[in-house]
């Protein structure tokens, strides 16, 4: 008889259901021979037959379950070392995936770092050249001013200087034609 041992994928169950089996079987088959010889010879070389038949199927079936115990431990212990290495395995893959999306993660987060240090960077630059624009349009526009208001200025205090000039010299002419007049006393002596 030919023994397999049950691979991981086998059901272990059924293949024990086989082997029980096929050792029932073979006691029936043991029993009947043994009826069969003991209806044709009733002697005591049958007897001892009989009990050398029993003892002997006795011995093989113990063996046979010896065996079969043996089968179905290894069995077992070939799946629980299988399920142990696959879930061995199954640990290892999850962590080296859990890693692989930290890294991922991580370098998002560089990436959007970078992204917002550079956009900081631009705007900063930008808000300086407004300024700087700005700040010459405003100096620009002061010169012009302070151009403006020199030249009004100018312009009036020149006009401002004409007129009182032109008083001055109307002041001096008066005051030049009050001293060709005769004295107050003169005028009323004469009157």
């Amino acid at each position: 008889m030919h023994w397999r041992v049950a691979l991981p994928g086998d059901n272990p169950t059924v293949t024990t259901e086989v082997l029980l089996a096929a050792i029932a079987v073979l006691v029936v088959i043991n029993l009947i021979l043994l009826v069969r010889s003991m209806n044709r010879k009733p002697s005591a070389d049958a007897t001892q037959t009989v009990r050398e038949e029993f003892r002997s199927g006795r011995e093989e079936a113990a063996g046979r379950s010896r065996e079969l115990r043996e089968e179905v431990s290894g069995s077992l212990a070939k799946t629980a070392e299988l399920l142990t290495t696959t879930i061995g395995q199954l640990g290892t893959t999850q962590k080296d995936q859990l890693e692989s999306v930290t890294k991922q993660v991580h370098s998002l987060v560089e990436t959007n770092q970078q992204r917002m240090d550079g956009l900081r960077a631009t705007i900063s630059e930008q808000l300086n050249e407004i300024r700087e624009a700005n700040e010459k349009k405003l100096e620009e526009m002061r010169r012009t001013v302070d151009e403006k208001l020199q030249g009004t200025l100018e312009k009036r205090l020149g006009e401002s200087f004409k007129l009182v000039s032109k008083r001055l010299d109307a002041v001096h002419k008066g005051l030049g034609e009050m001293q060709n007049l005769p004295p107050v006393w003169v005028i009323s002596k004469t009157c």
